[in-house]
């Protein structure tokens, strides 16, 4: 695997509580045409939507061809629930990324919770329900984000797909509740007096069997 093709490196960053170097791909999975599923490049179309499970299940396939070690454990928990994330995020394994590597990429490491996003909402956002989405098609990408690589933006530091209508898996470190599947999006937040609209990640918990597009994670 030519990791310089296909991932951008991630300098670590304390105040993302990301003190350590990672790679992170440039592009979600994507399913081909012979309904394979690999990490995604710019002549690559559909992205590859499927729930945690399936997508943790990849990341141990990846680490397995390449002789690493597994980021995730495949055996029963108590709750007979299944796969297990283990909790050191600086094994060298391939995995989904933690909501704070995430977060960090998808600002383009700029340090700022807003970074240049008042730009890109004028340019991509429109109005819910007014003026977006007019389309059955575009209902779809409101409520479950992109789906193919031409729909896809890149950010300042190369990487696809982070902005907008991004909705992807993610591996919590710090699990509360016994949950162990979650989900990263975009989310308006107001940032100052004058009730100013900026852009901040969040993370969610998803419904059941609920599919989402994910990318994949390497600690250097």
């Amino acid at each position: 695997m030519n990791i310089s093709d296909l991932f951008t490196q991630v300098l670590s960053c304390d105040k993302y509580n990301c003190p350590y170097d990672f790679y992170i791909s440039k592009y979600p999975v994507v399913i081909t045409e012979e309904n394979k599923f690999r990490i995604g490049n710019l002549n690559d179309r559909n992205l590859y939507r499927t729930t945690w499970d399936a997508a943790i299940i990849f990341c141990n396939a990846l680490s397995k061809q390449n002789n690493l070690s597994l980021a995730y454990n495949e055996t029963i928990d108590a709750s007979g629930e299944g796969f297990i994330s283990v909790d050191t995020p600086t094994q060298r394994s391939f995995r989904l990324p933690t909501p704070q590597e995430w977060d960090y990429a998808a600002h383009g490491w700029s340090g700022s919770k807003t970074n240049d996003y008042f730009t890109i909402q004028h340019k991509y956002f429109k109005i819910p329900f007014l003026d977006y989405p007019t389309t059955e098609e575009q209902k779809i990408f409101f409520k479950q984000g992109y789906s193919s690589i031409d729909q896809l933006i890149e950010n300042r530091i190369g990487i696809y797909g982070m902005l907008v209508y991004a909705k992807e898996w993610c591996t919590p470190i710090e699990r509360s509740n016994n949950q162990r599947r979650q989900g990263i999006k975009w989310e308006e937040c107001y940032t100052n007096y004058n009730n100013d609209i900026g852009y901040q990640t969040v993370t969610f918990n998803p419904r059941d069997q609920e599919n989402l597009s994910f990318r994949v994670v390497l600690p250097c």
